[in-house]
């Protein structure tokens, strides 16, 4: 299981279309306020894997529900990170 930060969500955003935009999503940790419990827009992730963790990585910076995800950065080595995108090259370099 490898954990991600996810930024700057939508705050309306469901768990059905976070699980949809990034396939391999286990749990969905809501940062939310502590008096009036608000989410703020960004969450904790659980992905299944490295390379779900990877691809979910490719995905920093780019527009969903209207904002720019700005920070989606992973919870790992570089070293195991770099691993991970060697390993999907085939994927996202054909």
């Amino acid at each position: 299981m490898t954990r991600l930060f996810c930024g700057n969500l939508n705050k309306k955003i469901t768990e059905e279309q976070l699980k949809e935009r990034l396939p391999g999503l286990l749990y969905i940790k809501w940062i939310t306020d502590k008096s009036t419990g608000e989410f703020y827009g960004s969450s904790f992730l659980e992905m299944k894997d490295a390379a779900s963790a990877a691809l979910a990585v490719l995905q920093d910076k780019t527009k969903f529900l209207g904002r720019l995800v700005h920070s989606l950065r992973a919870l790992m080595s570089d070293s195991t990170l770099k691993s991970c995108f060697h390993s999907l090259s085939h994927i996202i370099d054909p």
